[in-house]
């Protein structure tokens, strides 16, 4: 009873979010920017369990600031994700204006069209709206590939799904027993595939410094770039304007020396530090509760 209990409880939730999301698509964008204020706000003082990690999370990355200080950025934060909510109903319900909430640099876009028939791995992480990037790249019609995490709720994760194949995405789930497989061939089809790294999970990783301290991240990107010889961009979206982000990524060059462990692990490192820099420009715009230190490194001693 509990079982069923819980799949209709997700089912209804996801029933609820697409109907919030459809609504809400339809509404001014000043009108979803003062909603966003006031929501922001509203969840900053009542979600406790959320803020208080948030809280832990700032004091390890930004031990420099005030208490005012990251309180000032946590309550933007819970604006910025309020945004995001609702800009992802626009995605899937209003793609004749989901171009308009973002502007991709001009570097970037020559990046993209360079790598455009040799396919290239994108590295990211949990900054703006980081599904407006990708949904810009899927609209230029690159079709780019997303690895993404399984979410907790099911009906989440299939909206989710549904609208990134809306713009050309396919998603592989991380850690699925078939993902190894639909890398090898997406890179064999010269496709965009895009991580995010900037999380802690079950899969094979390594850890390597976030905002000094070390933190377990993925490795396959890295893997799959010395591998197959892949380009590599790093970056990600800011928000500029309240429903407007700018996609920026920029070209890597790989790590070589003449152990490949070492070169995971040292292009995980490098490649995680630019990510800090850029979460470090807009801090109030990372997923900061998202528990990125939960895994501890050991030191085997003999």
């Amino acid at each position: 009873m509990s079982s069923t209990l819980k799949i209709f409880k997700r089912w209804m939730f996801a029933k609820i979010l697409s109907f919030l999301l459809k609504i809400s698509s339809w509404l001014p964008l000043n009108f979803l920017n003062y909603l966003s204020v006031i929501f922001g706000f509203f969840f900053c003082k009542t979600i406790f369990t959320e803020t208080k990690k948030m809280r832990t999370h700032l004091q390890i990355a930004f031990p420099e600031l005030s208490e005012k200080d990251r309180e000032h950025i946590i309550q933007k934060n819970c604006e910025h994700f309020t945004r995001l909510f609702f800009e992802l109903g626009i995605l899937r319900y209003r793609p004749n204006i989901a171009k308009n909430l973002i502007t991709v640099t001009p570097s970037t876009q020559q990046a993209l069209l360079n790598y455009k028939d040799t396919g290239c791995i994108i590295i990211s992480g949990h900054l703006g709206n980081w599904e407006t990037g990708i949904q810009w790249i899927g609209m230029q019609g690159y079709q780019p590939l997303v690895i993404a995490r399984k979410n907790i709720n099911e009906g989440f994760h299939v909206f989710m799904k549904l609208l990134r194949n809306q713009y050309g995405i396919t998603t592989i789930d991380r850690g699925e027993n078939d993902s190894p497989k639909l890398l090898i061939q997406a890179i064999r089809e010269k496709r965009f595939l895009a991580f995010l790294i900037d999380v802690d999970t079950q899969v094979k990783s390594e850890f390597v410094p976030f905002f000094g301290k070390l933190a377990k991240t993925p490795i396959a990107p890295a893997l799959l770039a010395i591998k197959y010889n892949l380009p590599v961009l790093v970056g990600g979206t800011r928000r500029i304007k309240p429903f407007h982000h700018e996609l920026q990524l920029e070209p890597v060059s790989l790590i070589r020396t003449d152990s490949l462990n070492n070169d995971i692990k040292a292009n995980t490192a490098h490649w995680t530090s630019l990510l800090e820099r850029y979460i470090r420009q807009t801090p109030s715009q990372w997923l900061w509760t998202h528990r990125r230190w939960k895994s501890h490194h050991v030191t085997n001693c003999e």
